[in-house]
């Protein structure tokens, strides 16, 4: 299953706050007449999910979520290290959110939230809600099903799935380089720092450790060929397969960590 479909409201968060700027709406606690009011209410539950990630409350705020039962299991020292990815993926969230609407359907609902002040926009973002025990939580009832599977193993799961998902994009991106490279230098490739004094590269990659992997690029001697490596910093933890590039493409191997050095036996992996 791919990364997108697994964390569907997660996607959604991050659609949201990547790429655009909320008209303004303050989120505010007293704009419920009551506490019940609050909790029952589709846009009070939304409005308070984000603003709870966005001040880095991400217990609280994911027990607003169907990822309640994969975040409360985890001890201190785990959610420790989830933190990285949690602020990367909220840190844009502003302090106002405007919901432009809502619809409810039995124990589902769907509300509304214009992700541009552009008035000429009619556009909106849609965030999913279920109803668990009388509560509305942000997401849907398929996540809820993978959240239970999976439970506390949940978010240290989808972590490394989104980390291999960006080391693949990645390793595309240094095929992408060498081919810029070797057309500007006679068909001769080049290390990363190669690439980044030629301005292929952007020198903020230079180290080579990139979303919980690290990269390298191996020369032929007489430089006319060029293998990209890119394993996991932490495997079992930032990432399960090791990844190799060529001109031939991008493959991709679960080695326990190990440098992969060739597509030979691949089968499928590709």
């Amino acid at each position: 299953m791919r990364i997108s479909k697994f964390i569907l409201s997660l996607c959604i968060v991050f659609a949201l706050f990547t790429n655009n700027t909320f008209a303004e709406e303050p989120v505010k606690a007293q704009e419920s007449t009551s506490e019940e009011e609050k909790v029952l209410n589709p846009i009070n539950t939304v409005k308070e999910f984000y603003r709870l990630l966005r001040e880095k409350k991400y217990l609280e705020g994911f027990r607003m979520s169907v990822y309640r039962e994969a975040i409360e299991p985890l001890t201190p020292e785990e959610l420790k290290e989830l933190e990285p990815d949690f602020e990367l993926t909220f840190a844009r969230i502003p302090e106002t959110v405007k919901a432009v609407g809502s619809q409810s359907n039995g124990q589902t609902a769907t509300v509304f939230i214009k992700s541009t002040d552009n008035p000429s926009d009619p556009t909106a973002e849609e965030v999913l809600l279920v109803q668990i025990n009388d509560r509305w939580v942000v997401g849907d009832a398929e996540t809820l099903e993978l959240v239970k599977s999976l439970g506390r193993k949940f978010f240290p799961e989808i972590r490394m799935r989104a980390h291999e998902e960006a080391a693949q994009v990645y390793m595309e991106r240094y095929i992408g380089a060498q081919k810029l490279y070797s057309d500007a230098n006679k068909g001769l490739y080049g290390s990363i720092e190669d690439l980044v004094t030629a301005n292929f590269w952007p020198p903020s990659l230079k180290s080579g450790e990139i979303e919980g992997y690290k990269f390298t690029i191996e020369l032929g001697k007489d430089k006319r060929d060029f293998w990209v490596h890119g394993e996991p910093l932490s495997y079992n933890k930032s990432g399960r397969a090791s990844f190799y590039a060529d001109l031939r493409g991008v493959y991709r191997l679960d080695t326990g960590g190990q440098v992969f050095r060739g597509p030979q036996n691949l089968g499928n992996n590709k």
